[in-house]
């Protein structure tokens, strides 16, 4: 069966070529009774559907990709040889389909196809894959004449209890670089079942908004602000604050808030009361992204400054950094799946990811282990649903089981038109995202719009009720946020908008 596998690009090539051949045979002598191009046809269809089923390309790779596309090429083949009328057209056409063939699998086309669309990975590697020691064995072997490194992708030791160790990295050198794709498909050979391109991940451009202005209700606070936080009434924050208060509402422990963007400046006026540094690297925010975010979901309250957030003081929750992304708003699937087995190793409760990007089968897979560590050691994933105005079933970590995915809605509770959908998602919420008032460095303001910015709503929601209830998990979160949320414009695509309020009473109900 491996020559099979290995010739299935000429298998397929003298298929067409016994369409072009029975198309000529037919116009040179109609009455012709010749079985030749008939058996070639017959024969070659055959071995073509035995090569693509004893292919090691995962059954959905061959069903969507490489079957739609090996029919439209037959079916082009087709037509043409069914209307050339001379000799000298079906020898062109014969000699064209040959040298396609020749083409598409050849590293000629490859390098120029490379060089046009470079793919948008990691230079430092470029694939990610799955694969147990037989595997990784035969891996190296496919690839021994090319110049790559095949690499652990996770700390192994550090990395254990995550069932992360079955991945590993390969790094093409740079002139080898149009090898990509062949070396991709060798790794498949290998009886690798996930394989991906370990692509850059990219904040969308910041998308400055002007701030919504709205009322001052009796927030029982002094923040000057809290006029520009049109949410905070659409959220009814004003009964929160009072059902805290008269309550005497406290918290069984601090939660921690950790956010894995673009870094958090740990400097700024409204956070530095309640941030908590792991790591000095992670302290700065050459971008902005990650330091709006950190004050959304944990802006020190009635401070006389800027914004609030959920908690009314400081005994609630607080904030850290995981810095996944680099000033320019770029990082990698590797580095963000390393940064949530960080967060949960330093007790994060809650993980806000206000990013994400194309989704791949391995990506999907290394995601899922990762959120499932965090889960396990107490931290809910929050995770934004996009803005590419799609279904979010495309977008990871969005698409990943386990956690909560926040799509954004205006001040009229229609969702955003940058926004992702969540139809297709288990466990989806929505969150104010037009106009979001918070921090940026430099103990600077500004607004932006952004399922980025509904996503901290949730995180800091959800800091509020771990702090009340340290054993919550995911699912029970997710219930209470759906069940005392309320409709949107278009609840089927954007999930309940939260009501943080009715979530708290309703943490203390079986």
């Amino acid at each position: 069966m491996t020559a099979l596998q290995t010739n299935y690009p000429y298998i397929f090539g003298a298929l067409l070529l016994s369409v072009v051949w029975w198309f000529a045979t037919i116009h040179r002598n109609p009455d012709s009774r010749t079985v030749w191009p008939s058996l070639l046809f017959w024969g070659s269809g055959i071995l073509y559907a035995l090569s693509l089923y004893f292919s090691t390309f995962s059954f959905w790779y061959k069903l969507l990709l490489m079957l739609p596309r090996d029919l439209g090429i037959l079916a082009v083949v087709f037509l043409i040889a069914n209307n050339i009328k001379n000799s000298r057209g079906f020898f062109v056409t014969a000699v064209s389909v040959a040298l396609l063939i020749l083409g598409i699998y050849s590293s000629i086309v490859q390098q120029a196809v490379a060089k046009v669309f470079k793919p948008n990975v990691d230079p430092q590697a470029e694939l990610l894959f799955e694969a147990d020691e037989a595997q990784l064995k035969l891996v190296k072997h496919h690839l021994r004449k090319y110049n790559v490194k095949i690499e652990k992708a996770f700390d192994s030791k550090k990395d254990k209890d995550a069932n992360l160790d079955r991945f590993y990295t390969i790094n093409i050198e740079d002139k080898d670089e149009h090898h990509i794709h062949t070396v991709s498909n060798l790794v498949y050979a290998s009886g690798v079942s996930s394989v991906g391109q370990n692509r850059i991940v990219q904040l969308s451009p910041l998308d400055k908004a002007s701030p919504i202005e709205g009322q001052r209700p009796g927030y029982g606070l002094n923040d000057p602000q809290l006029n520009l936080l049109w949410g905070f009434e659409r959220m009814k924050m004003a009964e929160f604050y009072t059902y805290l208060r008269n309550n005497k509402i406290k918290p069984k422990r601090k939660a921690r808030i950790a956010i894995l963007d673009t870094g958090v400046d740990k400097n700024h006026e409204d956070i530095n009361a309640r941030y908590v540094s792991i790591k000095s690297a992670y302290d700065r925010d050459g971008n902005s992204h990650g330091t709006h975010c950190a004050g959304i979901a944990a802006a020190v309250s009635n401070n006389g400054k800027g914004i609030a957030s959920f908690a009314p003081d400081d005994r609630f929750v607080e904030v850290t950094s995981v810095k996944v992304l680099s000033d320019q708003g770029s990082g990698t699937d590797k580095g963000v799946i390393a940064g949530i087995i960080e967060a949960a190793d330093n007790k994060a409760d809650v993980i806000s990811m206000s990013l994400g990007g194309h989704s791949s089968e391995v990506k999907r897979r290394a995601f899922a282990q990762a959120v499932r560590y965090a889960n396990k050691r107490g931290a809910i994933v929050v995770v934004a649903a996009g803005n590419e105005s799609q279904d979010a079933i495309r977008v990871s970590p969005a698409n990943v089981d386990g956690v909560i995915v926040v799509t954004a809605v205006d001040q009229q509770l229609n969702r955003a038109r940058f926004s992702n959908w969540i139809s297709s998602l288990k466990w989806g919420i929505a969150a104010p995202g037009v106009g979001i008032q918070s921090t940026i460095p430099g103990n600077k303001y500004a607004a932006y719009n952004g399922t980025s910015m509904a996503t901290p709503y949730v995180a800091g929601l959800l800091g509020m009720m771990k702090a009340l209830d340290p054993k919550l998990d995911t699912e029970k979160a997710y219930k209470i946020l759906s069940g005392t949320g309320i409709d949107t414009q278009d609840t089927s695509k954007t999930g309940k908008f939260i009501q943080p309020l009715q979530a708290l009473q309703a943490l203390s109900k079986p």
